[in-house]
C-alpha cells in the first residue's frame, strides 16, 4: 500500500517490518508465500463485537425499531463474562478474514481488552458515552470511573466514543469532547438514517452535522460511523475538520439505512474506510465482504484500488494509527495477510485468506487457528443457550 504491487520478500524482527522487497541471510523460520499476495492487515474501523450474542438480528428493520426489539432486551440482560466470549467469539472471524486491528463501541471493556488480548489482534476499545435516556439510563459515571485505569499497549489504543447524538444529550457530547482530549480519536454514529436527521432537525433546529459542529464537538480527532445522509454543506464541514468516516455498507443494507454518498466523499479528499459494524446487523466479520457491498451498492464502478485502500491505509489513518499500520514498510509493525492469489488489485476482493499475522506472531496459518477455536466456539454457544433463557 505504499508502493502498489511488488515483488520481493519481507523480513520481520519480533514485531516490527524490517526489510522489504530484497532480503539477506538467515531466519529464524520462513513462511514460503511465493506467488501469493501478501496485504497489510485489514482494519475494521467501526465494531460492537460482543453483539454476536444477536448476530443477523432483525433484518429490514429501521434503526431505532432494531435497537428496542432485537438488541437492547438482549443487551440489557448480557454480564460482563458473555461481553468476554462474545468477543473472543467474533475475533475469530475477523481472524479468519483476515482482520487485524478493530475499532470496538461498547461496555465493560476491561473484558472487551481480556478477550482481544487472548486471541491477540489489536482493538481501539471504546466505553460508550450515552444518555441521560428517557429512561434515566446512563454511562457516564461508568466511563468517567474506567478511563483512569485503562492502558494503552502493543494491541490496545483505546479511544473515547459517544453513542449518537439522539441518544446522548449536549452536555454528553460536549464531555465526550471533554474526555477526548487525551485520547486519540472521538467516534459517534451519524447520521445513519433518515429519521435521526428528522429527529435533530426537529430537536435542535440543524442537521446532526450542523448541529455537531454548533456545539464545539468536532476536530480532527473524530470519526463518524455510517455519515449516510449528508447534504452539501454538511460534507464540507467534515473536509473543514478533517473528519475521518467509518463506511458500514453491508450493516446499511441490513437496516435499509440507505446509501452513502461514497463518490462526493472521496472527490472531496475525505478519508473514508471500512467497518463491519456489529455480527448483530451483518452476516459476517468480513472487511472483503465489505469491499463487494461498497461497490454493489454504488452507482458507479469504484477502483479495486480504492477499495483495499480504504481496507487497509485509511483503515490505519481513521484511527490515528498511520505510523505504525495499514501499509507494508520498513519501521512499521508486522500485521500481515497472505492470500491465496497471484493476480491484481481486483482479486484481492475474493481471493481466499491463507495467513495472519498480528504484531508478529502467526495467528492463522494455512487456514487454521492457531488458538483454540473449538473451545472458544463451545464456551460461547453454552454462554448464548443461558443468555437467551434469561431473556
Amino acid at each position: 500500500m505504499a508502493n502498489g504491487i511488488i515483488s520481493g520478500d519481507i523480513l520481520v524482527k519480533d514485531n516490527i517490518i524490517e526489510a522489504v522487497g530484497t532480503v539477506s541471510g538467515q531466519s529464524e523460520s520462513v513462511i514460503n508465500a511465493k506467488g501469493n499476495i501478501i496485504l497489510p492487515g485489514f482494519i475494521n474501523t467501526h465494531c460492537h463485537a460482543a453483539m454476536y450474542f444477536m448476530k443477523s438480528s432483525g433484518k429490514g428493520l429501521p434503526v431505532k425499531e432494531w435497537l428496542s426489539k432485537e438488541i437492547l432486551p438482549i443487551e440489557s440482560k448480557m454480564t460482563p463474562h458473555e461481553m468476554y466470549l462474545g468477543t473472543k467469539r467474533s475475533c475469530l472471524d475477523m481472524i479468519k478474514s483476515g482482520i487485524t486491528c478493530f475499532s470496538d463501541m461498547f461496555y465493560e471493556v476491561p473484558h472487551i481488552i481480556k478477550a482481544v488480548e487472548e486471541v491477540g489482534i489489536r482493538c481501539c476499545p471504546s466505553w460508550c458515552l450515552i444518555g441521560p435516556m428517557k429512561n434515566g439510563y446512563n454511562t457516564i459515571e461508568k466511563v468517567k470511573n474506567f478511563l483512569p485505569t485503562v492502558k494503552r499497549s502493543e494491541l490496545i489504543r483505546p479511544i473515547i466514543s459517544c453513542h449518537a447524538p439522539f441518544t446522548c444529550s449536549t452536555e454528553t457530547l460536549k464531555l465526550g469532547t471533554k474526555l477526548a482530549e487525551n485520547f486519540p480519536r472521538l467516534d459517534i454514529h451519524v447520521s445513519e438514517n433518515q429519521q435521526e436527521v428528522k429527529d435533530i432537525l426537529e430537536r435542535e433546529g440543524a442537521r446532526p452535522v450542523e448541529y455537531l459542529e454548533s456545539i464545539g464537538f468536532l476536530s480532527n480527532k473524530v470519526i463518524f460511523d455510517h455519515a449516510v445522509h449528508l447534504d452539501d454543506n454538511e460534507i464540507q464541514i467534515i473536509k473543514k475538520h478533517n473528519i475521518k468516516i467509518s463506511h458500514c455498507p453491508a450493516s446499511n443494507q441490513w437496516l435499509n439505512s440507505g446509501t452513502i454518498r461514497l463518490r462526493e466523499l472521496l472527490d472531496a479528499e475525505i478519508i473514508v474506510s471500512l467497518g463491519t459494524d456489529g455480527p448483530a446487523s451483518n452476516d459476517y466479520l468480513s472487511i472483503q465482504h465489505e469491499m463487494k457491498k461498497a461497490r454493489e451498492l454504488q452507482d458507479w464502478e469504484i477502483p479495486a484500488e480504492t477499495l483495499v485502500k480504504m481496507a487497509t491505509i485509511n483503515g490505519a489513518i481513521t484511527l490515528g494509527l498511520e505510523k505504525e499500520l495499514g501499509s507494508i514498510e520498513i519501521g512499521k509493525k508486522a500485521d500481515l495477510i497472505i492470500l491465496d492469489s497471484s493476480g491484481d488489485w481486483e482479486d484481492i476482493l475474493t481471493a481466499d485468506i491463507n495467513t495472519v499475522i498480528c504484531n508478529g506472531k502467526v495467528l492463522l496459518e494455512n487456514k487454521k487457528l492457531k488458538i483454540p477455536e473449538k473451545e472458544i466456539i463451545e464456551q460461547f454457544e453454552k454462554a448464548q443457550k443461558e443468555l437467551m433463557e434469561r431473556v
